[in-house]
């Protein structure tokens, strides 16, 4: 792989003052490129960027990138310009947490929704410092509004009104303020190439320093595209979220399209370059993988629904099927039944051994190896499948419910799988409308504290999937239908023993149920003991 090329035309430094770099601003020159983060900055490193302004200390080198930008609506902080097209725009690529804050700060005026600088600065001319007022108190009336400092006109005529100016040595401090802020001098580089990969490059240097930008913020930069604004992630969860399959997790979603990427969704994404600052791309390239990714994620949604019987992505145990699959149905859209059915099996197994888990990164990256490395369909699916253990592994219940652990999830599964039904109407209960209509959340208490706190009353036995119901066990005493009370899992004993106030003895009965419930559907679902072998089709053909 030939190296990078030098830069086309020779890096130019320029010095540009607080005042100049405002007023580009407000011409619409300046433009934040959809790759850079959102604003970081905490109140402290505001203060501390004014202050060092202020007392002449050096606050670092900004890098431009010139290229042409179209007519559009561009913010940098508070500010919103309804810009023009230039040929010769001035895209930040280091220094935007910089810029933003002094452009949100010094111009006054400022009104909008989103306030991505959500911070007040005043110049305290008695002490001849930057403060910022703490809003549970009344902010001193003699301090002075940054925004004031900017235009030397309009601060002298504010001055000649201000209730403190015949304070001369005040007024002198505010003056002096407002001289050294506006005549600060940053210095710039500016680049001017249109080799997308030398600015990653760039990019890539420029972010191992300072405060480190997140996977997400990397990825964007990344996947940014010449030919207009790029696809985003939140496009991209947007359009999955259409599948009511539920919320995804950003970074759930950015593994995904990392994996179709060729990269490891598990590193930092911005080591992953080789000597000569190029990326692995034996897969996709970033924006084609955002492109590849909510097609490829719908299949695999499909795929969990009808094959692996999960519902909704708050009943996944672990996130891996979602991070994994997606490749597999990038690589083949249209899979044998066989290999939905094997793969299935693959998908249960990791849950109920924990192969899926996070931690257990060595079997999910051989799992990707496998995926990339093997065309043929039911030969990818059977090497998945010899990566998780044949021994079988039946599902325990956890002490306590957490409906965010993976424990509690399977649980769930088992008791959706029951089909639960409404104990007031006998009607089926859907899940994924539940979790839509009820926030706080799938499963109700049955048993409450007051009435039994002893063995089991935190586990999933004393949880029921239906809406939120007062007094749930009352409720619960007065269905008689014993096929609504079989589908939560609730046989005659354990209803003869709740109906008597025996609650420990319900809570036990109804676990053993639960147990029952999940030996059966989870052995059926990873079918410990089937063949797993492909499809008749599959062996003629061989």
């Amino acid at each position: 792989m030939p190296p990078f090329a030098p830069l086309p035309d020779k890096l130019k430094t320029d010095i540009h003052t607080v005042e100049e770099l405002c007023g580009l601003a407000q011409q619409g020159r300046l433009r934040i490129p959809s790759f850079q983060r959102p604003f970081r900055w905490d109140q402290a490193h505001v203060r501390d960027l004014f202050d060092s302004i202020y007392r002449g200390y050096p606050v670092g080198a900004l890098l431009l990138w010139q290229r042409p930008a179209r007519a559009e609506r561009v913010q940098i902080g508070r500010l919103v310009v309804d810009a023009d097209a230039f040929q010769d725009a001035l895209w930040i690529v280091d220094g935007q947490q910089r810029i933003t804050t002094l452009v949100s700060c010094l111009i006054g005026g400022l009104s909008f929704a989103e306030r991505p600088l959500d911070v007040e600065l005043y110049f305290d001319p008695k002490v001849r410092t930057f403060e910022i007022p703490d809003r549970r108190c009344r902010t001193p009336d003699h301090w002075v509004p940054v925004h004031r400092l900017l235009d030397a006109a309009e601060l002298g005529d504010w001055l000649y009104e201000w209730r403190y100016g015949p304070n001369s040595d005040w007024r002198r401090a505010v003056l002096n303020a407002g001289k050294r802020l506006r005549e600060y001098a940053l210095p710039l580089y500016l680049v001017r190439t249109d080799d997308v990969e030398t600015l990653k490059l760039i990019f890539r240097r420029m972010n191992d320093r300072g405060m480190s930008l997140s996977e997400e913020d990397v990825f964007r930069a990344l996947q940014h595209e010449e030919r207009g604004e790029p696809r985003d992630l939140d496009a991209l969860l947007a359009e999955i979220q259409r599948a009511e399959f539920g919320v995804f997790k950003r970074k759930t979603v950015l593994a995904s399209v990392l994996v179709l990427s060729g990269l490891d969704p598990y590193r930092k994404l911005g080591g992953q370059w080789d000597a000569e600052g190029d990326i692995d791309n034996s897969s996709l390239s970033l924006s084609l993988a955002l492109h590849a990714a909510a097609p490829a994620i719908g299949r695999t949604i499909s795929f969990l629904r009808e094959y692996a019987k999960i519902a909704h992505a708050r009943l996944l145990p672990y996130r891996a099927p979602l991070v994994v699959l997606p490749l597999f149905f990038e690589r083949h859209p249209e899979p044998s039944t066989r290999s939905l059915i094997l793969l299935s099996r693959w998908v249960w197994r990791g849950f109920l051994t924990g192969e899926h888990a996070t931690p257990k990164q060595t079997t999910i990256h051989a799992a990707i190896r496998v995926i990339k490395s093997l065309e043929d369909e039911q030969e990818c699916v059977q090497n998945l499948l010899k990566l998780l253990p044949s021994t079988p592994v039946f599902w325990s219940p956890p002490e306590r419910y957490n409906a965010n652990q993976a424990p509690s999830r399977i649980g769930l599964l088992g008791l959706e799988s029951l089909t639960p039904r409404n104990i007031f109407t006998s009607a089926s209960l859907a899940v994924p409308q539940l979790l839509l209509e009820h926030k706080s959340g799938l499963c109700q208490r049955i048993v409450p504290s007051k009435l039994y706190s002893g063995e089991r009353a935190l586990g999933i036995a004393n949880r029921l999937i239906h809406p939120p119901t007062r007094d749930l066990s009352r409720a619960l005493i007065a269905c008689h239908e014993a096929a609504v009370l079989r589908s939560h899992g609730i046989d005659e004993r354990a209803f003869s023993a709740l109906r008597s106030g025996r609650y420990g003895a319900f809570l036990a009965k109804r676990e053993m149920s639960i147990v029952a419930r999940l030996r059966q559907f989870g052995g059926r679902m990873a079918a410990w003991g089937r063949s797993d072998r492909p499809s008749i089709e599959h062996l003629l053909a061989g």
